[in-house]
């Protein structure tokens, strides 16, 4: 839906179609009992008012095992802990960028409207994929961008994406946001797997800076890191064995939950940003939640 939307940018019927589509995913991830409804009134909708090849397209979204590492639920229910501590639990503006983001962002979204049992948060979806699909901006709309802007009125702004590796990505997407939309600031900037903090924290640290001595592309670079992590996930089945800095002794076997790092970001109103956190701290309680099963976004 959010590639079509693309496609028929000036198509305010298809930007309404996509908020459907958006609640409806919501409300299948949730498991509410209204979904099957929804979908068969939107499959009426769009078969009323718009090319039936909407409802035929096919969705191509490549194998990403980052990606997929970034979606587990231990994971975004420890964001969703960090947020609700940063935010208050007040009711939140939570953009997310696809198509990457889209699951693991609908699991943290809806953990956090568990957490602070509220229901005047606003989920929302836009495509920037920089490097599978050479994306310059974030692709909004200006309908768009004032549905933003509206919907941001009383609500914390969140724009989250699943995993950051060299940054650009979101660095840019932050930029577009503060610059386009939200100019007053108050955006605290999330994804759920930080590569490069947790492979410091793993001992890659000098992989790390040879990476960084080479006069590479933003998108060589990304990927150098990213087959990185992929090595370290691979090689360490999710077991790991690391020395420790503070303590200089070696853990054996520890469960990489306990080392997942959350990336947070925040420039409050009319400031200039807080320095990078990298969240190190350990034992929170994962308790298993309605949302934990893990569904791939087909947005």
């Amino acid at each position: 839906m959010v590639d079509y939307k693309i496609k028929n940018s000036c198509s305010l019927e298809i930007e309404a179609f996509l908020r459907d589509a958006i609640q409806l995913g919501l409300d299948i991830y949730s498991g509410k009992d209204r979904a099957l409804q929804e979908i068969k009134e939107l499959r009426k909708s769009i078969s009323a008012t718009v090319n039936n090849h909407l409802l035929t397209e096919e969705l191509k979204q490549p194998s990403d095992i980052i990606t997929w590492n970034a979606t587990n639920p231990t994971r975004s229910m420890r964001t969703t802990k960090d947020l609700v501590a940063r935010t208050n639990g007040e009711p939140v503006l939570f953009v997310v960028l696809a198509h990457g983001g889209v699951a693991a962002g609908m699991d943290t979204y809806l953990r956090y409207c568990d957490e602070t049992c509220g229901n005047d948060s606003v989920f929302y979806v836009a495509r920037f994929s920089t490097i599978k699909l050479g994306d310059i901006n974030p692709q909004l709309s200006h309908t768009e961008i004032d549905y933003l802007k509206e919907q941001s009125q009383g609500r914390k702004i969140i724009l989250f994406d699943e995993d950051i590796a060299s940054g650009n990505t979101l660095d840019k997407a932050e930029q577009f946001f503060i610059g386009r939309i939200f100019p007053y600031g108050g955006l605290i900037v999330v994804a759920n797997l930080d590569a490069r903090g947790e492979l410091i924290k793993l001992g890659f640290k000098e992989q790390l800076l040879g990476i960084g001595e080479f006069s590479l592309s933003y998108k060589e670079k990304h990927e150098k890191i990213m087959d990185l992590y992929e090595e370290k996930i691979i090689n360490n089945n999710d077991k790991i064995e690391f020395k420790c800095e503070e303590e200089d002794s070696k853990e054996k076997g520890s469960d990489l939950a306990s080392l997942y790092i959350p990336y947070f970001k925040i420039k409050e109103k009319n400031k200039g940003f807080f320095p990078e956190e990298q969240l190190s701290s350990k034992g929170f309680p994962f308790s298993r939640k309605k949302h934990e099963t893990v569904v791939p976004g087909s947005f």
